[in-house]
């Protein structure tokens, strides 16, 4: 931030339970702890007559965990497509999970219920007319191909207009909100956020929020036809048998209930 013709300064604010922490140019000002602002929203200041502004505003997750120990597939599960003999293959390869081929998914042994889901992804396409199609899932049901609520990954646009995503687009949810832009490119990692918190549902690329929906239906188990509000397994999708994706830094948080 900076007041109208003076420099620009960083401010960092760390918040965690009742303990904030700020930051002004590197140096720490403020040290405090007061319970009575244990949530909210992120607001800036405007006083009359002093203009200021504000650029590269970031708001980071904070507490996750890794799920993924980049060794081997510990605390995952390999889901097939029932009644298929399609093959997926998941791999280790130098700290990176990868999959190969489909259809198919590999779920978390842990479940989660309002969460913050952080993780990077690369497709890799056989060729520029070619766009792999992943996603991943949350809230599954635990051993059941393909449920909860799918966050699209699928970098393909039309027109040449990334605002006009084909088949809701990497960002997306699918089947409900498209993504309001096609961020990431092929070939390149890039970083995937999930916020799910009761009915409300949103997703940020590389730190730009790409969707945001409140789930309206009535309560269920199938997130395809109602609001899936019960714990379920994290997924990565395994497609077709052009897939080809690689994932790393996998990490998660529960978030407690208001």
């Amino acid at each position: 931030a900076r007041l109208e013709g003076a420099q620009w300064n960083q401010y960092e604010v760390r918040a965690v339970g009742s303990r904030f922490v700020v930051k002004l140019n590197g140096t720490e000002v403020l040290d405090a702890n007061d319970s009575s602002h244990a949530e909210g929203v992120v607001g800036l200041q405007y006083n009359v007559d002093q203009p200021i502004e504000f650029r590269n505003i970031k708001l980071k997750p904070l507490g996750l965990s890794p799920l993924f120990n980049e060794q081997d597939l510990s605390g995952w599960k390999k889901v097939d497509r029932p009644n298929r003999n399609d093959v997926h293959e998941w791999s280790v390869r130098e700290g990176i999970l990868h999959v190969e081929k489909g259809a198919g998914q590999l779920e978390t042994e842990k479940e989660f219920k309002n969460l913050v889901l952080q993780l990077a992804i690369r497709t890799n396409p056989p060729g520029p007319d070619h766009h792999p199609n992943s996603g991943v899932f949350f809230r599954g049901e635990k051993g059941v191909f393909w449920s909860g609520y799918e966050s699209q990954i699928r970098n393909e646009f039309r027109n040449g207009d990334r605002k006009q995503p084909h088949d809701f687009g990497t960002g997306g949810l699918y089947f409900y909100v498209p993504t309001r832009e096609v961020i990431p490119n092929d070939g390149e990692f890039f970083y995937k956020t999930v916020v799910a918190h009761g009915r409300h549902l949103a997703v940020w690329v590389n730190g730009i929020q790409t969707s945001d929906w409140e789930d309206p239906r009535p309560p269920g188990n199938n997130a395809r036809r109602q609001a899936r509000l019960v714990p379920g397994v994290i997924s990565l999708q395994a497609h077709d048998p052009t897939t080809n994706l690689d994932f790393k830094e996998i990490r998660a948080v529960e978030l407690p209930e208001r």
